[in-house]
C-alpha cells in the first residue's frame, strides 16, 4: 500500500508541476488582459449563441488549450461572474476547437496514414462531426435558454487593463491556487485508484469481448 501511495505522489508531482505552470501562465495572461485583445475573433459566434462576453476570451484560449480555457471558466464561476448554466454552455463551447485542431495535427497527420484513407477518413469525419454537432447544440440551446442580454454584443468594451506585472502575478497565484489544489487532489486519488485496481488484477479482468461482438470487430 505504501509503495502505491509513493508512486501516486511521484506521478502527481511530475504531472501537476506542468499543470501548475500552465494554470499560472493562463491566470497571468488573463489578469494582464491579453486574452481580451484577441477575443474579438470569436465575438460574432459568442454573440449569436447568447453566451456572455467573457466566453469569447476562453473560446480563443481553447484553440490552444481546452484545459486552460476551462480553468478560466471555473474561476469566473467561483467568483460569481458566470451562472451555472452559462458555465455549462461555455465549457461545451470550449471543447469544440479541439476537434478542428486535431483534424490537422492528429487525424490527417497520423490516423489517416496509419489506418488508410477509408478507415482513417471515416474516423476523422466522425470526430469532426462530433465537434460540429456540439457547436450546433450550444448555439441552439444558448439561444433558447440564455437571456439575450447576456450575449457579447450587449456588453461594453473591456477597459484597458492597468494592472502591473507584480499585481497580476499575485492575483494569478491567489485565483488559481484553490483550483490547483482541487485538481491535484483529484489527480492523486484517481492515480492511486488506478494503480490499486491494476495491482489487484481488477482492470486486467475486465472483458471487452461482448462490446467487440456488438460492433462485429475482432
Amino acid at each position: 500500500m505504501l509503495h502505491l501511495l509513493a508512486e501516486s505522489l511521484v506521478a502527481t508531482a511530475s504531472t501537476m508541476s506542468i499543470v501548475f505552470i500552465m494554470l499560472f501562465l493562463t491566470g497571468l495572461m488573463n489578469e494582464l488582459g491579453l486574452f481580451y485583445k484577441i477575443s474579438y475573433l470569436a465575438k460574432p459566434l459568442i454573440s449569436f449563441s447568447h453566451l456572455p462576453a467573457v466566453s469569447a476570451s476562453t473560446f480563443v484560449v481553447s484553440l490552444g488549450s481546452a484545459l486552460a480555457a476551462n480553468t478560466m471558466i471555473a474561476r469566473m464561476k467561483d467568483e460569481g461572474s458566470l451562472t451555472e448554466r452559462q458555465a455549462f454552455f461555455c465549457a461545451i463551447m470550449n471543447s469544440v476547437p479541439v476537434y478542428f485542431r486535431e483534424l490537422f495535427t492528429y487525424h490527417l497527420a497520423f490516423v489517416v496514414p496509419v489506418l488508410g484513407l477509408f478507415a482513417g477518413g471515416i474516423y476523422a469525419i466522425v470526430a469532426l462531426s462530433t465537434g460540429i454537432i456540439k457547436l450546433f447544440i450550444v448555439v441552439i440551446l444558448g439561444r433558447a435558454y440564455l437571456p439575450e442580454g447576456s450575449d457579447a454584443s450587449k456588453d461594453a468594451d473591456i477597459p484597458e487593463n492597468k494592472t502591473t506585472i507584480f499585481q497580476a502575478v499575485l492575483r494569478s497565484l491567489h485565483g488559481q491556487g484553490r483550483l490547483f489544489l482541487r485538481i491535484s487532489s483529484l489527480f492523486f486519488i484517481m492515480t492511486f485508484l488506478v494503480l490499486y485496481l491494476s495491482e489487484k488484477g481488477i482492470l486486467q479482468s475486465i472483458n471487452a469481448l461482448p462490446i467487440a461482438q456488438i460492433f462485429r470487430v475482432p
